[in-house]
């Protein structure tokens, strides 16, 4: 079992957190993967996982909630930075010229970063959406420069987060829906959509659960007939 998405870099795991990862891997919790959803904190949590090597591992990427934060400047700053930061250099760099494109990419990530994180939240201030909406789209153009699955966080977001599932579902590695807010009707729409896109499903929180566990218990039980 995998745990797809931990917010360990929260103040209340700061006095225990070495007894909460050892917890975890003793209740068969194989894996754990740190979600850095602030621009701000992405070092921060490759410093916590590069601790437990092979039990931690890091989702990288811009929450909603931080979108105010981030103006064209700063954002164009930040992701650099972190491109740069994810990035490591071969020790024969004439050798890495005979490698695929997708074998270089890897080759040039930290083992640790696994996943690239793009959310929109249309509950927020209808002023953030644009901006939204822009950081969502360069999240997924990031995830494909590095090769990485994105983490999808959707609330009351359904259109424009399945827009841009087939506008890039051709280029991504692969994307999980980690979080949902929304109608039975709307998940129905991610389920259809993971015929054709490499889409895959994290059924995590309360939002919306009756909504989610009655369309996807269908499913399953329509894959498994």
């Amino acid at each position: 079992m995998i745990d797809a998405g931990c917010s360990l870099l929260s103040r209340r795991f700061e006095s225990d957190l070495t007894r909460v990862v050892q917890r975890a891997l003793n209740g068969n919790v194989e894996a754990m993967v740190v979600i850095s959803s602030d621009i701000d904190k992405q070092e921060q949590v490759r410093t916590l996982v590069r601790q437990y090597p092979g039990a931690l591992y890091a989702c990288i990427g811009v929450h909603p909630d931080n979108v105010k934060k981030v103006n064209d400047k700063v954002f164009v700053t930040k992701t650099d930075q972190l491109r740069d930061a994810v990035r490591v250099h071969p020790p024969n760099h004439s050798a890495s010229h005979s490698l695929s494109l997708s074998h270089r990419r890897v080759q040039l990530l930290e083992p640790e970063v696994v996943a690239v994180f793009a959310g929109l939240d249309y509950t927020r201030d209808f002023a953030t959406r644009f901006p939204q909406e822009k950081v969502f789209t360069n999240m997924f153009e990031l995830a494909i420069e590095l090769d990485l699955p994105l983490v999808i966080s959707s609330t009351e977001a359904t259109e424009k987060v399945l827009e841009k599932l087939h506008e890039f579902g051709s280029s991504i590695r692969g994307a999980a829906l980690y979080n949902f807010l929304g109608s039975p009707s709307d998940f129905q729409q991610f389920v259809d959509i993971a015929a054709s896109v490499p889409l895959y499903f994290v059924v995590t929180g309360t939002h919306a659960l009756a909504a989610r566990c009655s369309v996807l218990s269908s499913y399953i039980h329509r894959s498994s007939s």
